[in-house]
């Protein structure tokens, strides 16, 4: 990889550009967007400072050998002139400060973690202590990850990143060995958590947090930087060791005292939160549960495949199960969509065909006996005996009231009975009854509805032909197109009636119906008609 691409400069630029470069990058590179892009430009910005420094080191050395130089370019004295005019000089060698520079380089080129202490220990009986740990910091500096192990020994034995560093280091070198010290225990790290080892993964984080090195402000805030982004790039850890590590650390966003970057922040609490959820969700996905989130869950997460599920559901919530479906969409659709991909079976909007409104079993009862009335009883009254528009009146007045009181005290006593009957009833008409008999949200039973309709229908055939051929083409309308099949449709048309009669009163819809019932009386009294109705 090149860094300086990357970095989009050029291999001759400071550290101040690189430092100004790398923040501009930042802002582009985030490492919850993209974080190989961001560890990438995270090397490419450690790889240039090293670069520059040591660019900068060089050129010193480079400035002190031209100065040599230009002492040695000066002319030449010849032997017989230096003799006149000065006395030899003596060469007395190298100086104390080379020669222990020298054994220093020496010592340290020999150094491993093995043999620091006895290699520190020589270097203090020859005098050059202070030399051989600035030349085994420089060998770390050139490379840090490949001397974790004696920089790890360095301050284990030398007291590195420490407040007792004898040794001078800038902010930025000691930035670069905390940030190897670091990456040095990322595999460990993630062995754990392929392991599923959390207890140990925390442990393994106390004992580094506990570290002498850091302590110090600025590294305990690397550190923090650190963890952050290691949480953020790998996977497989749960809330719960998240809790304990900002227990740890002190984190707590409700008295705001939290690490930066604060985006990297968000986005772990927000996956925190949405791990919570999704176990939340898997819990509720209990069947035959009475709370009503559970109910929801089902109904949107994994619905039943039979009606008879979905009805026993929506029985026995209420309104509060409305709602609990809406607010749970609403997080799914909003909040936590990739949720979904764990329940393939989910349906946002199927469970909206449950929630209806009922059907009002009394209106209805009237308006079938009223068009039996009409097609039925009402013509043979004709023809039996000569009929006065009173008797139209009372009869389409008086029929269909009498006979839906008589249905609903019917209903009355035999409701109880079939409440008590209704687990062998839905077990037997789940197994008798096909599913496409039932409406959304109301099942079809063999004894709630069957007998009734059974016993209605013997009633119908003992009176005539006409009547149970009547009877049995209403039946056919209520199960087939009745407005509990297809609640929307009725609820849109409901509401465009309403629309268009909302500023019609009452009393002239009552005068509009007397006429057209009058007019149909004297349309069936017409003898033409009832020639032909005989025939």
């Amino acid at each position: 990889m090149d860094h300086w691409s990357v970095l989009e400069l050029d291999r001759d630029a400071d550290e101040r550009s690189i430092k100004r470069q790398y923040a501009r990058l930042l802002k582009v590179n985030r490492p919850d967007d993209d974080p190989q892009a961001f560890q990438r430009l995270r090397e490419a910005y450690e790889h240039a400072l090293n670069w520059a420094r040591m660019r900068e080191y060089e050129d010193e050395d480079e400035y002190v050998e031209v100065e040599i130089s230009s002492i040695s370019d000066e002319p030449e004295i010849a032997p017989q002139q230096m003799s006149a005019e000065q006395p030899a000089l003596t060469d007395w060698g190298p100086t104390s400060s080379e020669l222990a520079a020298k054994l220093a380089l020496e010592l340290a080129s020999h150094t491993t973690d093995s043999n620091l202490q006895q290699q520190y220990l020589q270097a203090q009986e020859q005098g050059c202590a202070a030399p051989f740990q600035q030349a085994l910091l420089n060998r770390c500096l050139q490379d840090p990850k490949a001397n974790i192990p004696l920089l790890q020994a360095g301050i284990a034995h030398l007291h590195w990143l420490t407040p007792w560093q004898t040794t001078p280091i800038n902010p930025d070198q000691e930035g670069w060995l905390t940030e190897a010290l670091l990456d040095d225990q990322r595999e460990g790290f993630e062995a754990s958590l392929a392991k599923g080892d959390e207890r140990g993964l925390f442990g393994a984080i106390e004992t580094l947090s506990r570290q002498p090195w850091l302590n110090a402000l600025e590294r305990r805030q690397q550190l923090y930087r650190w963890m952050l982004v290691f949480l953020h790039n790998t996977q497989g850890w749960s809330p719960s060791l998240f809790d304990r590590i900002c227990t740890l650390f002190g984190w707590d966003i409700n008295s705001r005292t939290t690490p930066q970057p604060d985006f990297i922040w968000h986005g772990l609490i927000e996956r925190c939160e949405k791990q919570e959820y999704l176990k939340q969700l898997q819990r509720s996905l209990i069947r035959g549960s009475t709370r009503t989130d559970e109910q929801a869950a089902v109904l949107v997460l994994d619905p039943p495949a039979s009606n008879a599920e979905r009805v026993h559901l929506v029985r026995n919530g209420n309104a509060d199960l409305w709602e609990a479906c809406e607010l749970l969409c609403s997080k799914l659709t909003h909040r936590f969509p990739d949720l979904l991909e764990h329940f393939p079976n989910a349906d946002l909007q199927g469970w909206r065909e449950l929630h209806t409104r009922p059907v009002h079993v009394r209106r209805w009862l009237w308006i079938g006996w009223m068009l039996m009335a009409l097609t039925c009883t009402l013509p043979q009254h004709m023809l039996s005996r000569p009929t006065s528009f009173a008797d139209v009146a009372a009869l389409l007045g008086v029929y269909p009231v009498l006979m839906t009181a008589v249905c609903m005290f019917v209903m009355r006593i035999w409701g109880p009975v079939a409440t008590a009957l209704q687990r062998q009833d839905e077990w037997l008409s789940s197994r008798l009854l096909p599913d496409w008999l039932s409406w959304p949200g109301c099942q079809a039973l063999v004894m709630r509805h069957g007998v009734p309709l059974a016993l209605a229908s013997y009633m119908g055939s003992q009176v005539g032909a006409w009547e149970s051929g009547c009877f049995a083409v209403l039946m056919l309308l209520w199960i087939f197109a009745s407005p509990g099949r297809y609640p929307k449709a009725y609820a849109a048309l409901r509401e465009k009636i309403g629309e268009r009669f909302a500023r019609v009163k009452r009393g002239p819809l009552i005068f509009a119906a007397v006429v057209l019932v009058f007019t149909a009386y004297k349309a069936l009294t017409y003898p033409e008609f009832q020639v032909w109705f005989a025939r």
